[in-house]
């Protein structure tokens, strides 16, 4: 909402198009309760101040319509604010008027989440409501769109009691102020007269004690009482006039120029450097610096040399650029333009350095920056002003460009290749009917431009987000969608998007973000806050047809029935969520695909069969990240590139994780899972003696599912073989097996444990059936469990806890996904210190946030660009503290990692546990709770060491954190580790 302080606007005026208007307020520039209005002039010619009183009366007339009554009332001026805006002149280097003019300037402020143009209009809007308007009493403000108004700092003008007319103006040098309006003033401020366009020793008078002069810059503020005297005019003989009231009754035109508006004319969007607005270029463009291309769409080869402006030509009208003889500083346009009914593209050509308005025979007289009488050798004056006398003859009145051929219809872009010197001959340029630059802007057909810089500007967004996506780049793509759906052309996208995703099947990865991408637009055609989450359950029946045929690989036609159910879901915000929910579950699929390429790291070899009935047990310790988590998290993980520091861990003395396995006579599987602290544990035992008891081995909250993705996911059994489980274990292992597996950590912990459990249930496994491995397999392996038991979820958990000590853990942006471990090497007093410093306080809080990772995944494949550089800090962070040589170095890395995890997942931070990291903080070098957040184990890196009871009086001291317990923990330095064997 672009609101003032206490207020904000209650009617906008644009004296031009309502389309523009009603954009802007669905894109947040205008608030969305304001009245927005587009007041034609009632006759051509009226002059500002007729506008202004014109567009002041129909202000009025809607405002007393709303209020409820049933004449014009000027007592609805009491509490409005109104802003009128006018739009100038005819501009020879835009066709939609200065106001529409596209600035080669990134959206700012409330525009950043949506894609759209910044115009001239645009950053005026901008500067009057966040500026200069900020504070300003009920009334009216009249502004001309001629200008960019750009203003450093919030203006601050004293409203206290005012009543009359406030003009803004800003200072300038007498010599630029020729060209412009200048307020003669008095001593206190008020305007005397305005000297327009006045000699040197007429401005000088009106000159400022610094030498500078009030130059008459646009904005003009009306009172509520000066508004109502003004309005009272238009039913006041000749004033009333000036108003389509007066019009439709009767009255004479009558013509009254406020001087509101600006003269100076100068060639926009130039820089030092090329600049290409709103444009497609495809194949080999090449813009020189100093050029600037706009609202085109250009097929190469085409050379676009320095000084030249390139503007509204089609794809048609490129053909006829290749071998055109463009030099430098050179202008050549088309114009969208309306003869009665007929509608056609006229085109114009003329040079950087002409003068429009520069007499023909003139010294400064030029075409094409060359003279006049170098063009006579071809033609004379005569064709192209006429024979009349007393016309002027200069360069914006000179018919030049042809439009029709006599017998051959309409001329495009050859027409103006022969006044460049190209292919054509004078006598049919003589023979066609041409028009002058004047009259072509006179034609000009500004809402089919306007569509046409729209259309334009859909179909670069398209072709934006095609490149982004397979060429795997960071740019957000959210700003893009929100505009094709705020303009209606979310089918467009749609099929573009279905397009990437069908044939991306030599890159899941791209495949996966396309598929999220899609939900996005489903999401925006839902409207925020209508619908639903985002984030919910995906697996109704009708999209099981598309989510078998992306589990059997076949990528094109998983997309094309995804479209076709799709079809059925968009007509109600609840169901687009709801489908933008199953678009997430099929790039999930993708995403898992992907992520098991990793199985192609993992190697086991055959080694001796342990005899039957002996149990092969391994435990392992916890994980403590200490930095860098969430960049090892897929996609992030292959995308970015991941990159974390963390440590195997004891608590209390104990390696909590741990699993056996042994061979059993019976073909069955025997499933024994415990978790849970001994005296409060809890035990699940399932037995599976066919192969449709493991079914739910990719169902995670099944009981025993992740002991069954285990046999599976170790070739221990195939569940599509065409062999009954009891015939693969007699065939393959002589018997069944039973597998235990146990925890003393609660759930939720933030410690690693599912990931590290998996891993050494895993191991258990590969050694009671024979198989060797190592440990970069089984850190391999679990990524593709994780997959196939679809908890997804990144690789550092399992390297935490397989591979002792302090290490640093990368993988590069690349598919397959592989981790590569450095353990690292530091002295044993910095060991010693930090063990000694080191505590853990579980927080008695479990994360109730399940969806947290699915939010944190689709951020990421929408490019957000807070979560970009997030990810960037946190891999540079990770890098930092792997060479941290101190612990407040340490420490400082901590804290900085919990403040990154915070940015990753919102609401990672309960009430409670941030009080009580507020309470410890005077203690602490740096803190973080484990994990993803939201719960479990809070780590503590303190300043002294043995704090335990201080921490412990600290914390029963402070109300509100409810039940928590503190636990030692230490460096455990082996990592997985195998016990003794007994039968």
């Amino acid at each position: 909402c672009i609101t003032f302080k206490n207020s904000c606007w209650l009617s906008a005026i644009l004296i031009c198009y309502f389309h523009p208007l009603e954009v802007r307020q669905q894109r947040g520039l205008l608030p969305p309760g304001a009245l927005l209005l587009t007041v034609a002039d009632p006759k051509e010619r009226l002059g500002s101040g007729g506008a202004t009183l014109n567009a002041l009366l129909v202000a009025t007339e809607h405002l007393s319509a709303r209020a409820g009554y049933t004449v014009v009332t000027a007592d609805v001026l009491d509490t409005a604010h109104i802003l009128i805006l006018h739009t100038g002149r005819d501009f020879p280097w835009d066709g939609c008027s200065r106001a529409f003019c596209w600035m080669p300037v990134a959206a700012a402020g409330r525009c950043v989440d949506m894609e759209g143009p910044v115009c001239c209009l645009d950053m005026l809007l901008d500067c009057l409501s966040t500026k200069m308007c900020v504070g300003s009493p009920p009334g009216v403000w009249v502004c001309s769109t001629d200008m960019i108004l750009s203003l450093p700092t919030t203006q601050k003008m004293s409203w206290k009691d005012f009543s009359g007319v406030r003009v803004v103006s800003l200072p300038g040098d007498i010599s630029f102020a020729a060209h412009h309006g200048v307020y003669l003033t008095d001593a206190e401020g008020g305007v005397r007269d305005i000297i327009y366009r006045g000699s040197e020793e007429r401005i000088q008078t009106a000159a400022m004690p610094d030498g500078k002069v009030p130059l008459v810059s646009g904005p003009v503020f009306f009172s509520t009482a000066v508004s109502e005297k003004l309005l009272q005019t238009h039913v006041t003989p000749p004033l009333d006039g000036c108003t389509y009231m007066g019009m439709d009754s009767g009255a004479p035109p009558l013509q009254v120029c406020t001087h509101t508006h600006s003269t100076h004319t100068v060639l926009p969007c130039v820089s030092e450097a090329s600049r290409v607005i709103n444009s497609v270029l495809e194949g080999a463009v090449h813009v020189v610096a100093g050029a600037v291309v706009q609202h085109c769409h250009l097929q190469g080869p085409v050379k676009v040399h320095s000084g030249c402006l390139l503007s509204g030509l089609d794809l048609a009208s490129s053909a006829y650029m290749q071998g055109m003889p463009l030099t430098s500083d050179i202008i050549m346009q088309g114009h969208r333009v309306q003869l009665g009914e007929l509608k056609l593209t006229v085109f114009t050509v003329f040079g950087a350095h002409d003068s429009l308005e520069v007499p023909s025979d003139a010294d400064t007289g030029s075409f094409l920056n060359r003279t006049w009488s170098q063009f006579f050798n071809i033609s004379w004056p005569e064709e192209l002003w006429g024979a009349e006398c007393g016309v002027r003859r200069c360069l914006l009145d000179a018919r030049l460009f042809p439009v029709f051929k006599p017998h051959g219809g309409a001329v495009g872009l050859e027409g103006v290749r022969f006044l460049l010197g190209g292919s054509g001959t004078t006598e049919s340029w003589r023979a066609a009917w041409r028009l002058s630059l004047k009259e072509v802007l006179s034609l000009a057909d500004q809402q089919g431009e306007l569509r046409w810089r729209e259309e334009l500007f859909f179909s670069a967004g398209r072709r934006r987000a095609v490149d982004t996506l397979k060429g795997h780049t960071d740019h957000n793509l959210l700003p893009s969608i929100r505009a094709a759906v705020l303009g209606g052309q979310q089918g467009a996208l749609l099929q573009a998007l279905d397009s990437v995703a069908s044939s991306s099947s030599a890159d899941l990865g791209v495949a996966a973000r396309t598929l999220a991408c899609i939900a996005d637009v489903l999401g925006c055609l839902a409207g925020e806050g209508r619908g639903g989450l985002r984030s919910g359950p995906a697996a109704n029946p009708s999209w099981t047809p598309a989510f078998r045929l992306l589990e059997q690989g076949k990528l094109a036609a998983g997309v094309q029935e995804l479209a076709n159910q799709r079809a059925a879901w968009l007509s109600r915000p609840d169901l687009l969520v709801r489908a933008a929910r199953h678009y997430e579950g099929a790039g999930q699929i993708l995403l898992r695909k992907a992520v098991m390429s990793a199985r192609k790291f993992v190697f086991t070899a055959q080694a001796h069969l342990p005899p039957m009935g002996k149990w092969q047990e391994v435990e392992c310790p916890a994980r403590l990240d200490l930095s860098g988590g969430w960049s090892d998290t897929p996609p992030i993980a292959f995308e970015h590139g991941g990159v974390v520091v963390n440590m195997a861990v004891r608590v209390d003395g104990r390696r909590p994780i741990g699993a056996r396995a042994r061979r059993v006579a019976e073909p069955h599987l025997v499933l024994v899972s415990t978790s849970g602290a001994p005296g409060c544990s809890m035990t699940s035992r399932v037995v599976c003696e066919v192969l449709a008891d493991l079914d739910t081995h990719c169902q995670p909250h099944a009981p025993g599912a992740l002991l069954k993705a285990v046999c599976v996911c170790s070739d221990v059994v195939c569940v599509s073989s065409p062999l009954s489980l009891e015939q693969q274990l007699l065939q393959h292992w002589g018997g069944g097996l039973e597998l235990h597996s146990w925890s003393l950590l609660p759930h939720g912990s933030g410690l690693g444990t599912s990931s590290i459990l998996a891993g050494a249930v895993l191991a258990a496994v590969y050694r009671c059936t024979g198989r060797s491995y190592d440990t970069s397999s089984l850190i391999h392996a679990v990524l593709h469990l994780e997959q196939i038991l679809t908890t997804g979820g990144g690789w550092q958990d399992q390297v935490g806890g397989l591979v002792g000590g302090l290490k640093l853990a990368r993988s590069h942006a690349a598919l397959p996904l592989r981790v590569d471990v450095e353990q690292l090497t530091v002295p044993q007093d910095f060991l010693a210190a930090l063990q000694e410093r080191l505590l853990l306080v579980y927080t008695g809080k479990t994360r109730l946030a399940r969806n947290l990772l699915q939010d944190v995944v689709r951020n990421w494949y929408s490019r957000l660009p807070s979560i970009v550089q997030n990810a960037e800090q946190l891999v540079s962070n990770a890098e930092e503290c792997a060479h941290a040589c101190s612990l407040p170095r340490l420490g400082a890395s901590i804290d900085r990692y919990w403040q990154q995890k915070k940015a990753m997942a919102p609401g990672c931070e309960p009430a409670a546990v941030r009080t009580m990291m507020n309470a410890l903080r005077p203690l602490t070098l740096g803190q973080s709770l484990a994990g993803a957040g939201g719960g479990g184990f809070l780590f503590i890196l303190m300043r002294d060491a043995h704090q335990e009871e201080r921490v412990q009086q600290i914390l029963h001291s402070t109300p509100g954190l409810g039940d928590f317990s503190l636990h030692s923990v230490e460096l455990d330095t082996e990592g997985i580790t195998v016990l003794q064997q007994n039968a």
